[in-house]
C-alpha cells in the first residue's frame, strides 16, 4: 500500500477471511511488493505509549514506525525494529554507540521454511529511562505509520523450482493485528475523555477524543483558559503543580 497515492490504498473492506473460520480476518500485501506502509489515522491527537503488531505470516527482516504530529504533512521515526539494524537501515552503521542506537530494536527470529500462525511485535513509546521526561513531545500524534521494509530470510534447501516457486508465492506480508494503547490529549486538565458527536456506536476500550477539561480550562484539548479564569497565563498540568 502506498499511504502518498490514495489510488493504491489497501482498505479495510480488502482484508481477507478465512472460509473455515469466519472470524479469523487478515490484511496481506501484494506478493513480492517489499516496501510496504500501513496507516493509522488517529483524526485528532492523542498521546501513544503501546503498540502491538501481531503478524499472520513471517516477521518482516526490518521496520519502521512512525508518528505524524500535523495529520501526515511530516513524519518522525520513533523506532527502527530488525534483525541486524545495522546491515537494514544505514543510518546505524554509522552510530553503533550511544542514543541514536536506542531507536532500533533488535529481535531474534529463527530461520524456517514455515510460518508460524502469530508472531507478536510490541513497542513502548516510553522506556524506564524516560520516565522523568516531559514525555508529552515522545507520545504525541495524530498519525502512525508503519513500514515493512524486508522480507524475511527463509531456509530453502536447494535451489529447484518448486523450491524458488513457494518461495515466490510466500513473499508477502500478513497482519491480524494491530493495538494502539494510549490516552486523549488533555494537558493535564481532564480526568477522562469522551465520544465525540460522530461516535454512534460504543467499541470496548476505545479511547475518545474530547476532553471533559476541569481546572477552569476549555478548548478542544484543554489548551486555554475559561472566561473570568485569566489572571494567569494558561499553562498544561502535571502531577505535581496544577495552574488554576
Amino acid at each position: 500500500m502506498n499511504t502518498e497515492n490514495s489510488t493504491s490504498f489497501h482498505m479495510l473492506h480488502t482484508v481477507i477471511k478465512d472460509d473455515e473460520n469466519a472470524n479469523d480476518f487478515w490484511w496481506q500485501s501484494e506478493s513480492l511488493a517489499q516496501n510496504v506502509s500501513l496507516r493509522l489515522d488517529l483524526e485528532t491527537f492523542f498521546q501513544v505509549t503501546k503498540i502491538k503488531i501481531v503478524f499472520k505470516w513471517f516477521l518482516p527482516k526490518a521496520m519502521v514506525i512512525e508518528k505524524s504530529m500535523d495529520f501526515g504533512k511530516t513524519w518522525t521515526p520513533v523506532k527502527y525494529i530488525a534483525n541486524d539494524c545495522s546491515k537494514s537501515f544505514k543510518y546505524f552503521r554509522a552510530f553503533q554507540q550511544g542514543n541514536r542506537n536506542e531507536l532500533c530494536k533488535a529481535i531474534f527470529y529463527e530461520l524456517s521454511s514455515q510460518p508460524k500462525s502469530r508472531n507478536d511485535v510490541t513497542f513502548y513509546v516510553v522506556n524506564s529511562a524516560q520516565l522523568d521526561e516531559d514525555i508529552t513531545e515522545l507520545t504525541l500524534a495524530t498519525n502512525i505509520r508503519i513500514t515493512l521494509t524486508e522480507f524475511q530470510d527463509l531456509l530453502l534447501s536447494n535451489n529447484s523450482d518448486s523450491e524458488t516457486k513457494f518461495f515466490n508465492n510466500t513473499q508477502f506480508y500478513a497482519i491480524s493485528f494491530v493495538e494502539i494503547n494510549g490516552s486523549c490529549y488533555c494537558n493535564g486538565h481532564a480526568s477522562r475523555c469522551v465520544a465525540n458527536d460522530s461516535i454512534t456506536e460504543e467499541v470496548k476500550a476505545m479511547v475518545h477524543p474530547k476532553c471533559e477539561c476541569d481546572h477552569h480550562t476549555t478548548g478542544e484539548h484543554c489548551e486555554q483558559c475559561e472566561a473570568m479564569y485569566n489572571d494567569q497565563p494558561w499553562k498544561p498540568s502535571y502531577i505535581s503543580v496544577t495552574w488554576i
